[in-house]
């Protein structure tokens, strides 16, 4: 027996949308959540053929603990070309795309890969938060440079913009964040899930949820109920045990693990990157890519102004200042 997911429990509701455009699949190797960009053509099909194409891999085991990031990219470009191949037979779903969030025991390691907004989390029995994966968003981007706080990031009104996404888009490059997750113990808890769940759930309220409760199903139904009735956007989470059994083998040394500070760094001299936009007011809910060269322009633009204004008003208050000494001295 080697180390597995154990109780794997799903949960999907198209929320106050007319259609589901999340797709998902698991073994006890693997879960994975797939969400269909909103504002691009067929976002259900999109994220079938990811889940698809994702699934396959890890099923034949073409991604491996000692070539992690080489095989995981060949994945990833897979996927963009099985979308392509789509879109050239079905000319209406041109510039379809999805996200992708998913976790896989691997060489008997638990690596996390994700591209987009749909996030990945790694929780301890007793609601402990160990580990989330970073969204490739503009608000992430805000938060990460201090602009803004999580909290603000939550409410932003373009928290729907993502910057990285796999996308039927001849000449389209994008990466997935890799990491091997480490500090497992037997009973931990693995969610992945798409953007619709965050919606409804923070962070704190997810741990609650698990600290309140001893069985996984009373889990996936609080989160899953409240989703279903509070978020706008579809929402699916698959939720799952870690079950070791041996873990002795250690990473190799020709897998290098990233920091989440230089994971969030790759693809951003990718400038080129190509802007996948909603085409009418009805989509604002809806995830659009941007370019990463317009994301950190506008970024460094926007902390600019509000170093500019806080100068402005430090000369004023020292302007008055001056005046009210003046005044006080001068009779």
């Amino acid at each position: 027996m080697k180390n597995h997911l154990n109780q794997i429990l799903a949960h999907t509701h198209k929320g106050h949308r007319d259609y589901q455009e999340d797709s998902y699949a698991y073994r006890d190797s693997f879960v994975l959540v797939a969400d269909g960009v909103g504002g691009l053509a067929k976002g259900d099909i999109a994220s079938d053929i990811v889940v698809r194409t994702w699934q396959n891999a890890f099923e034949i085991g073409a991604i491996r603990l000692a070539n992690l990031h080489e095989d995981v990219n060949i994945i990833v470009q897979e996927a963009i070309n099985e979308l392509i191949v789509y879109s050239l037979d079905n000319p209406e779903s041109a510039g379809m795309g999805s996200t992708l969030a998913c976790a896989a025991i691997i060489d008997e390691r638990l690596v996390a890969v994700h591209i987009g907004d749909s996030r990945i989390y790694h929780f301890s029995r007793d609601g402990q938060l160990k580990w989330r994966s970073k969204d490739h968003s503009l608000v992430q981007e805000l938060v990460t440079g201090g602009i803004i706080t999580e909290d603000e990031a939550a409410t932003h009104p373009r928290r729907n913009v993502i910057t990285r996404v796999l996308q039927a888009k001849e000449g389209h490059e994008t990466k997935a964040s890799v990491q091997v997750l480490d500090h497992l113990e037997t009973g931990d808890i693995i969610m992945v899930c798409s953007d619709g769940v965050v919606e409804s759930w923070s962070d704190v309220g997810i741990s609650s949820v698990i600290m309140g409760h001893q069985n996984i199903n009373d889990i996936i139904k609080v989160i899953g109920d409240h989703c279903a009735m509070n978020s706008k956007d579809n929402n699916t989470a698959l939720i799952c045990e870690i079950e070791l059994v041996g873990w002795k083998q250690e990473i190799s040394e020709s897998t290098p693990k990233l920091s989440q500070q230089e994971d969030l760094k790759i693809g951003l001299d990718n400038e080129d990157e190509i802007a996948a936009k909603a085409e009418s007011d009805s989509l604002s809910n809806n995830k659009i890519e941007e370019t990463e060269a317009d994301l950190l322009l506008q970024q460094r633009s926007f902390g600019f102004k509000q170093k500019y204004y806080r100068g402005a008003i430090f000369a004023i208050i020292i302007f008055l200042t001056i005046i009210l000494l003046y005044q006080k001295f001068s009779k």
